[in-house]
């Protein structure tokens, strides 16, 4: 008789075992490696917030708004203002040389002209100090597409950017205020919209909310939002930011669509 060979029970046990094993540590590294990447969010945040006020220490104007730019660094193109269309043009291919000015009011906020764009220049300014590094382009106002990586700096979480500009968003008891707002394009520079999810979900938004600021939606240096591309799932009130007639929390419950849209305080 021919003799038959199978695995025991032991063997299969053992082999279950390590499936088992290795399937936990997946998870595991899983979890890891998402709760070093929201915790990025935090230290991106306060980074960019402290190349800002070492910036405005030095310079004593905001970077993109600096209006005396091109005497540090010379002009990209035409007579450096940003009004100057040759200038703009020349500063929106990547890895330019030189910059354009600000117009020096102390804020980020776009002209309704929507040619003049501080915002469109903050990463420059910045890296043309030194306190970013990289080459970035400038941000054309909307509808023109923006390019994460060239236009600012790319995110460690879901390939998002962070976005300069002013908007009256956000409960700060003060009227508009210069924001950085971490997002994906589509994207409004010019009038402070909303982008697509940056793939956080209300929980995660909370738990970041909670670490650097007071764990309110509306309220606070740390806000939300629902993204563009989903009107539900990152907070109760599509609403988002008027948060005095229209308040708004975190959804923590078993809905974890990534729907948020993140915006903080840059400047006080």
């Amino acid at each position: 008789m021919r003799s038959q060979s199978a695995f025991s029970l032991v063997e299969l046990s053992i082999v279950l075992v390590i499936l088992g094993l290795l399937t936990g540590g997946v998870l595991s590294g899983q979890s890891l490696i998402r709760a070093a990447e929201l915790r990025a969010v935090a230290s991106e945040y306060t980074r960019w917030v402290t190349a800002t006020q070492t910036f405005r220490d030095k310079y004593f104007m905001i970077p993109g708004d600096l209006s005396n730019a091109t005497s540090f660094w010379g002009a990209a193109g035409g007579n450096g203002t940003g009004r100057d269309g040759p200038c703009r043009i020349a500063m929106a291919v990547n890895g330019h040389t030189g910059t354009c000015n600000g117009d020096g009011d102390g804020t980020l906020a776009s002209q309704s002209s929507g040619i003049l764009n501080d915002a469109s220049m903050y990463w420059d300014h910045l890296a043309h100090a030194g306190l970013v590094e990289g080459n970035y382009a400038y941000m054309s106002p909307w509808p023109a597409p923006q390019v994460i990586g060239v236009h600012t700096p790319v995110s460690k979480i879901a390939a998002a950017g962070w976005f300069p500009c002013h908007t009256v968003r956000g409960n700060f008891g003060r009227g508009a205020n210069n924001m950085l707002i971490l997002g994906k394009t589509p994207w409004s520079s010019a009038a402070c919209g909303s982008g697509r999810s940056t793939g956080i979900t209300g929980p995660e938004a909370w738990n970041i909310d909670t670490k650097i600021d007071d764990g309110q939606a509306g309220f606070g240096r740390f806000t939300a939002t629902n993204s563009y591309d989903a009107q539900l799932g990152c907070i109760t009130s599509a609403g988002g930011f008027s948060a005095e007639a229209l308040p708004a929390a975190y959804v923590l419950n078993s809905n974890t669509q990534p729907a948020c849209h993140l915006y903080v305080l840059l400047t006080p």
